[in-house]
Parts: C-alpha cells; structure tokens; sequence
C-alpha cells in the first residue's frame, strides 16, 4: 500500500476499482456470464496496457474507455455484429456512470470532514452503530442510557452530517 501523499500504483487503482469496472460492464451488456467473460478480458486488457495509463490521470474513465470496447468486441462476437446497444447509449452510460463515482469521492470527502467536525462522543456513537454494527441496545447498556435517548441522538447526529454534506457538495459544485 502506498503512502497518503504518494499517487496509487496501477495494481492498487485496478484492484480498488474491480467492482466497479464489473458493474460498468454489467450495466452495458445486462448479461451476468457474458460480463464475466468482457470482465475477465478486460482486466487481461488493462494489464496488458497498464504502460499506456497515465497516473496523472483519473484510472476510471481510462478502464471505462477499455471495458466499453471489450463489451463491443463481444456483442460483435456473440451477436455477429449486431449492434445489442448502440455507441450512443454506451457513451451515455459510461459518462453517467464516471459522473456517479466523481459525485461518490466527493460525498466520501465531505462526509469524511464532517465525521471530524463531530464531537468525540458523537464520533463514537455514530462508529459503535455503524462501524462495528453493534445494536441499538447494546450501545444503550454500555453507556448506561435509554435505547430512546441514543436514537434521538443518532437522528441529530445524523441531521447534522447530512447538513453538512450538503453544503460542501454545493461548494463542490
């Protein structure tokens, strides 16, 4: 793993992104074994021309542009050459997919920063449940309080985050 300061290597961006690259494939052909086929094809791709990546460049639209002509590839195979989705609709998902994962670093940033403007207790409450999928409950028995009281606290809580979130997704915009 790499440093914070220092850029991904390639193995780290393609295997972070696996799901992703999987689900980019299954959006276009709708098919679970052909998109396990085109998935395997295109991490061969990938690593093949992982060479050609720029690291200065965002890693997903680079393996978006591959897994799209892999999904081409393999429609003109399975299909003999017919087109099962055109080239506009790929486009389209893949930029709306691309927009999605921009949007979700954006959120886990922000969100990110909002969890630090938390107070310690709030912090603690908020890993208890969700982090560590502990009941309410049990949360309630550890800190000696009322089942009642911590789910108005997580409510607040989770206002709190949502509010700020918000906010810095409008800067971002």
């Amino acid at each position: 793993m790499t440093a914070p300061d220092q850029p991904a290597t390639f193995e780290e961006l393609l295997g972070q992104n696996q799901r992703r690259i999987f689900a980019f494939i299954f959006s276009l052909t709708g098919n679970r074994e052909l998109s396990l086929e085109v998935f395997q094809e295109t991490n061969l791709v990938l690593v093949r021309k992982k060479d050609l990546f720029d690291p200065n460049k965002t890693f997903l639209p680079w393996a978006f542009a591959i897994a799209r002509n892999q999904v081409r590839a393999a429609f003109q195979k399975t299909y003999r050459d017919k087109m099962v989705v055109s080239e506009e609709a790929m486009e389209l998902v893949e930029k709306t997919v691309v927009d999605h994962e921009e949007n979700f670093d954006q959120r886990q940033t922000a969100l990110t920063d909002c969890l630090a403007k938390l107070s310690e207790s709030q912090r603690q409450l908020i890993e208890q449940k969700y982090r560590h999928g502990e009941s309410l409950d049990s949360i309630a028995r550890s800190r000696n309080q009322s089942s009642n009281r911590l789910a108005v606290a997580l409510f607040r809580i989770r206002k709190l985050l949502a509010d700020c979130i918000q906010r810095k997704m409008e800067v971002c915009s």
